[in-house]
């Protein structure tokens, strides 16, 4: 990896950082894949911890988790932020979306008329995962 990617990312936390210092209320990062020119961060949750370890009050957010099941599943959705909500002692804010172009889409072998169902689903079963002692789903699309 060259130079300028190795600077970018750390200059990322090192804004970060900052911006707890001047009195920023939140740092949010977003997921995409396999794009050429923007968004260059396919685990933005590894990230977050290390944002969350460097400063102590700032809010860290997701803004999306992409949610198609081929990109994420609902559970290991729900189990990484549940994880990087304790490592940041509750700062953890989560958006959700769906990806944003097909290159997305087909790097995970999802078709782009399945997202809309998939996305609206896991936003629904999520927080339920977070609250229930005990949690089953069952559709036609996904069974846990």
């Amino acid at each position: 990896m060259g130079d300028g990617r190795r600077l970018g990312r750390r200059v990322n936390v090192e804004q970060a950082v900052l911006g707890e210092e001047v009195g920023f209320d939140g740092i949010w990062a977003v997921e995409h894949h396999c794009l050429k020119w923007y968004a260059h961060m396919s685990a933005p949750e590894i990230f977050l911890a290390f944002v969350a370890g460097k400063t102590e009050r700032i809010r860290i957010g997701h803004g999306v988790v992409c949610l198609p099941f081929n990109m994420n599943h609902p559970v290991k959705v729900a189990e990484r932020i549940s994880m990087l909500d304790i490592l940041s002692k509750g700062r953890v804010e989560f958006g959700i979306g769906k990806g944003g172009t097909e290159q997305e889409a087909g790097a995970f072998e999802t078709a782009l008329d399945a997202i809309p169902a998939e996305l609206e689903e896991s936003a629904r079963i999520i927080p339920r995962m977070w609250s229930e002692e005990e949690f089953s789903y069952q559709s036609e699309r996904l069974a846990i």
